[in-house]
């Protein structure tokens, strides 16, 4: 499953660092798995890999993905993946209820599931840094 933030550039799409410091700035971090990019600009880093410091300007779009699935009809955000199990989130107490989750704090409920007991999994994307408004 794919999750986190997304920049475009250059017609590529690449990780992006969301909360950096940068970002106060106007610049932000997008982050490639692709070596080939070191000869466009981008520089190894010690905790993020490759990496390369762009304006928002020079991006032609960026969005957040989340994960979500559906269990006996509700709609619970996905938190990790194990294996043949799923954690899921949610912050609907007729969600905790139905779906017997246990209370990590108020208004924070949590499961681990079987992935069989999934109906549907989807993402939802939604602009960030001002894109798509």
């Amino acid at each position: 499953m794919k999750e986190g933030s997304y920049a475009v550039y250059n017609g590529k799409v690449y990780e992006a660092e969301l909360w950096s410091e940068l970002n106060k700035k106007g610049i932000i971090m997008i982050i490639s798995k692709d070596d080939a990019d070191l000869k466009k600009g981008f520089v190894r880093d010690k905790k993020f890999g490759t990496i390369k410091k762009v304006k928002r300007d020079e991006l032609t779009d960026a969005y957040y993905i989340q994960n979500f699935v559906k269990i006996q009809g509700i709609k619970v955000k996905v938190i990790g993946e194990e294996e043949d199990n799923i954690s899921i989130y949610s912050n609907d107490y007729n969600a905790f209820r139905k779906l017997n989750m246990n209370q990590f704090e108020p208004f924070v409920y949590v499961k681990l599931v079987k992935k069989d007991e999934i109906e549907e999994e989807f993402e939802e994307k939604g602009a960030i840094w001002g894109f798509g408004e």
